[in-house]
């Protein structure tokens, strides 16, 4: 006798049959059930009649398929509503952009310029630019995947452009220091942002390209 009501019932067809709102809580819901079923219960309502005993047993049906109809639209609502909120309430982090990159490197060649135009060279040439490509090597690398090898990278780059910069103190080494404090601190904290995004999603830091 409940097939008829299994599927087709609405949630406005089954909150009128209870006597309540659409958007009726749970408690609600199964409050308003309780007081209908004490009206319609076959085992609480018949009487000599069989004929009430039927029609009381088909209402009990109606309003028990009502509550289960209601239950079930507010929890796959409530679900819906909880996935959205968990892809939409922590936006994933969003790579450095290849225009900011371009521009923090910029700052890394005129600091590389000062540096070495400004500055006595303890060696040959080819060593801080050798040292520079590294410094770039490894804050590209680590802006872009956050892995712990580039801030190695960086690090040792630092250490050693810091140390000779000391030892043969001069005012376009100092200078170039200076210069190159600003993206060496930008792309490094763009490298964390992205480690802690790819920590957070519980993968390892990836290699791919920025978007």
């Amino acid at each position: 006798m409940g097939q008829q009501y299994a599927g087709t019932m609405t949630p406005e067809d089954a909150a009128a049959a209870l006597g309540i709102s659409v958007d009726a809580t749970d408690s609600e819901i199964q409050r308003a059930f309780k007081l209908r079923a004490r009206d319609s219960h076959p085992d609480l309502v018949g009487g000599p009649l069989p004929e009430r005993g039927a029609r009381s047993a088909e209402d009990f049906i109606r309003i028990t398929a009502a509550r289960d109809t209601l239950l079930q639209a507010r929890h796959s609502s409530t679900a819906a509503a909880q996935a959205v909120h968990e892809s939409t309430g922590r936006p994933r982090h969003r790579r450095i952009s290849w225009q900011a990159m371009a521009a923090w490197l910029s700052v890394v060649v005129v600091a590389a310029f000062v540096s070495i135009g400004g500055a006595e060279l303890p060696f040959t040439v080819a060593e801080p630019l050798v040292r520079f490509a590294v410094l770039t090597l490894g804050l590209v690398g680590f802006a872009i995947t956050g892995k712990r090898v580039y801030f190695v990278l960086i690090a040792l780059a630092i250490i050693v452009t810091a140390v000779l910069a000391i030892t043969f103190t001069t005012l376009g080494a100092l200078l170039g220091m200076f210069i190159l404090s600003a993206p060496v601190i930008g792309l490094v904290l763009a490298g964390r942002a992205q480690r802690a995004s790819d920590l957070r999603l519980g993968k390892q830091p990836t290699t791919s390209e920025p978007q």
